[in-house]
This record gives structure tokens, sequence and C-alpha cells, in this order.
């Protein structure tokens, strides 16, 4: 191109410059948008899945406590040694080949996967006192034989607690209990692949990141317990970083039946 009077014109070396300058802003400008976008969008999935599993999970036992049989000569909540445990009686069907519409009932948590896990073992009401515990209200005696199946994946930890008629709180089921609380501390499944054997353990043992027993804190319920603990200063210290946002935790209450 050629100026007026037949000179040639050309970009000079400092317009060049200028050029590359802002065209090197906008990519970097459009790579951090794009990055803060594919961002949002890994937490968003991840908040999903979690909502997921936590509602899944939270419906079934739901269901389970609704349909539960709370009297006076049963047991519910132990073990076969009186321990705690997630156990109950319920009216829902059990899976075996000989189904009724009794079961007792089972949670356990696979604590090597982050693994949570439900039995129902069917039972009859004419069965011995040996398999369904008339009279019995400190232990579940066939708890051991429940085979319990997975229900949901990346489920970190499980607690309930016992709410009377007053609103009192206690780790403890009574013929007092009028309501359960049941608390879960979940992780999406990507993260859930990126966390070590180690780091996984630290998660799911009950005396270690996210101990059961709020009872320094009794005014609080565990999911406030549990939220305290994780948002405590180096809480995330040593694990990936994208726990922060893959790590949540869900509470609800449940009543139980009336007679």
């Amino acid at each position: 191109m050629r100026r007026p009077g037949g000179a040639l014109s050309a970009f000079t070396l400092l317009e060049l410059l200028t050029a590359f300058c802002v065209l090197t802003l906008l990519i970097l400008l459009m790579s951090q948008m794009w990055s803060a976008a594919g961002a949002s969008a890994q937490e968003g999935k991840r908040r999903i899945d979690n909502f997921s599993k936590a509602r899944s999970t939270l419906d079934v036992f739901s269901r389970d406590v609704r349909a539960g049989i709370f009297r006076s000569d049963l047991a519910a909540f132990v073990n076969d040694a009186g321990a705690p445990t997630i156990a109950l009686y319920t009216q829902r069907p059990g899976v075996g080949s000989d189904v009724r519409n009794v079961s007792l009932v089972v949670y356990q948590i696979d604590k090597d996967k982050a693994r949570l896990k439900r039995g129902a073992m069917p039972l009859r009401w004419n069965d011995t006192t040996d398999s369904f515990s008339f009279g019995n209200t400190n232990s579940l005696p066939m708890i051991a034989n429940v085979i319990p199946e997975d229900v949901a994946n990346g489920i970190l930890r499980v607690g309930i607690y016992f709410v009377d008629a007053s609103g009192a709180m206690s780790k403890s089921y009574s013929d007092q209990t009028r309501a359960i609380g049941i608390t879960l501390a979940t992780v999406d499944e990507d993260t859930l692949k990126v966390l070590s054997p180690a780091q996984l353990a630290r998660l799911t043992a009950s005396d270690q990141a996210l101990p059961d027993d709020p009872s320094s804190s009794p005014t609080k319920t565990l999911k406030s317990f549990w939220e305290g603990k994780v948002s405590s200063s180096g809480f995330f210290e040593g694990y990936p970083s994208q726990l922060r946002s893959g790590l949540r935790i869900f509470e609800r209450y449940v009543m139980l039946p009336v007679d």
C-alpha cells in the first residue's frame, strides 16, 4: 500500500508489539474464563452427584423407619451383642426365597470403599424367639445372618441420634424416642477416585476426622458438629484440593410411626 506521494506504508514494530500484547491479553482472559467455567461445571457436577446419592439413601432409610416396628417388647438399633447399630424390624418385605412382610433391616458401611450397604432378612411373626426378639429389648439375635447389599457409593459416614418428645437428643434408642436424625457425609465419585486408602481411612474412621460423638457440644446436631469439623483450620490439609467442594454433609429427621 502506498501513502500519498508514492511511499510504501507498513506496520511499525511498535504497532505489531501492541497488537501482539492485546491479542495475548485477550487469549489469557478467554483462557481464564474458560477455566473458571470448567471449574464451576465440575463443582456443579460434584454437587449434583452428592445430592443424588444423599437423597436416595435418606429416602430408603426414611421408608424403613416409617415402616418400622417399634414395640416395648422388641429391640431396635442394637446388634446381637447390644452395641448401637443401625438395625430395626420393619413391615417392608425382605429379600429371600421366603419373603414375608416382616424383615430385620441392617445398615453397614464398607469403610475401605466408602460404600453404604443395606440388608433385609425376611422373618415370620411365629418364628422362635431365637430369631425374633420377643421380650428381648437388648439385642437383635439374628443380625449376623443378614446379608447386606450395596445401596450407595461415596458414603463416608452415617450417624444417627434419637430425639424424645421434649426435643432432647440421645445416642441411644429408648421407648421415649419420637424421631430419628440421620446424618450422612458423602463424597462425589470423581473425588472418591483420587483419595488414597490412607486418606479414605481417616475420613471413614469414627474417631478421627469426623467423630460421631458431639457430647462436648450437646446443643449441636451431628450435622452442625461435622460441619464445624470440616470448616476448622487445617481440616483439608493432606487431601486433594477438590475435596473442599466434593465433601458434603446432609441430615434428615424421621418421625417414628404412631401406634
